[in-house]
C-alpha cells in the first residue's frame, strides 16, 4: 500500500515525527527541505508549522552550494544554536576577510515537483493542501554538517530529495558512479525559505497545482493561490 500524506490533521502531524536534529527554540522549529507546513509571516517575525512530507516516487534534484554567512545570517545560527544549549563551533569577525561557510540546499526541479505532486500518491495531501492558501513547502534550507558529509556534498556530482523504502526523506548523493544517503539528523538547518502554491484546473476540471514560486511572489496568469476563486472564475465564465 502506497502511504498517503495530509489526509487528515492527526495524520500530517504524525508524519512529523521522525527523529531530527533541528535546531530549535522554546518557540522555533526549523523544518527540513521538502516539508509542508503552515505560513504565518508577518512584518515581525516567520512562523512555519510542519504537517507532513509528500510522498515522492523519483528524486527530486537539488542545488547545493557553499556560502559564506552574512553578519545577520551568523547571528541567527548562534541564537538557535545557544538556544538549544549548545557551544557555537564557529566565529564571525567583521574584520577578517575569510568567514565561516554554510551549504545551501535548493529544490532546483520545481517541475518535477510539481508532476509529483500532482500525481496520483498525493491526492490525498493535494485534498487537503488546496482548502487553505497558507501552506507551503520549504524549498531551500541553510545548514552546517560534520566534515565527512560536508565534502561529500561539495564533491557530488548531483545531489537529491529522495524518499526511502520506509517513507522517510533523506538526501541521496551521486558521486563517481557511487550512492550515499545522508540522514536529516547529521544536518544542522538553521533558516529555510518556502515556496506556496498556485491551483489551476485539469481537462476534467480538477484542481491542480499549476506552479510553486517563492512565497510572497505573485502565481502566474491564469492560477491562483486561494483554489475557490477558480470555481468563481467558471461560474463567472459560464454565465457571462
Amino acid at each position: 500500500m502506497k502511504p498517503t500524506l495530509l489526509v487528515l490533521p492527526l495524520a500530517m502531524l504524525l508524519l512529523c515525527c521522525s527523529p531530527t536534529k533541528k535546531i530549535t527554540t522554546t518557540n522555533t522549529v526549523i523544518p527540513d527541505i521538502g516539508e509542508i507546513g503552515k505560513l504565518d509571516i508577518t512584518l515581525f517575525h516567520k512562523d512555519f508549522l510542519p504537517v507532513g512530507k509528500p510522498s515522492l516516487i523519483k528524486p527530486i534534484t537539488l542545488a547545493a552550494r557553499q556560502i559564506p554567512f552574512t553578519k545577520s545570517q551568523f547571528k541567527a545560527y548562534a541564537q538557535l544554536k545557544q538556544g538549544g544549549g549548545e557551544e557555537v563551533p564557529l566565529q564571525y569577525i567583521d574584520s577578517i576577510l575569510n568567514k565561516p561557510k554554510y551549504i545551501s540546499l535548493e529544490i532546483s526541479d520545481r517541475i518535477g515537483l510539481q508532476q509529483q505532486l500532482n500525481g496520483e500518491v498525493n491526492s490525498g495531501a493535494r485534498e487537503y493542501l488546496v482548502q487553505d492558501e497558507s501552506y507551503g513547502m520549504v524549498t531551500k534550507v541553510s545548514l552546517r554538517t560534520k566534515p565527512s558529509y560536508w565534502e561529500t556534498i561539495l564533491a557530488s556530482d548531483e545531489v537529491y530529495l529522495s524518499q526511502t523504502s520506509t517513507g522517510t526523506h533523506t538526501l541521496e548523493i551521486h558521486q563517481n558512479n557511487t550512492i550515499h544517503f545522508i540522514p536529516f539528523s547529521e544536518l544542522e538547518i538553521f533558516e529555510y525559505t518556502t515556496a506556496s502554491f498556485c491551483w489551476g484546473l485539469n481537462k476534467y476540471g480538477k484542481e491542480i497545482i499549476k506552479a510553486i514560486p517563492t512565497t510572497g511572489e505573485a502565481c502566474p496568469h491564469n492560477t491562483e493561490k486561494k483554489a475557490y476563486k477558480l470555481n468563481e472564475n467558471k461560474s463567472y465564465l459560464r454565465f457571462k
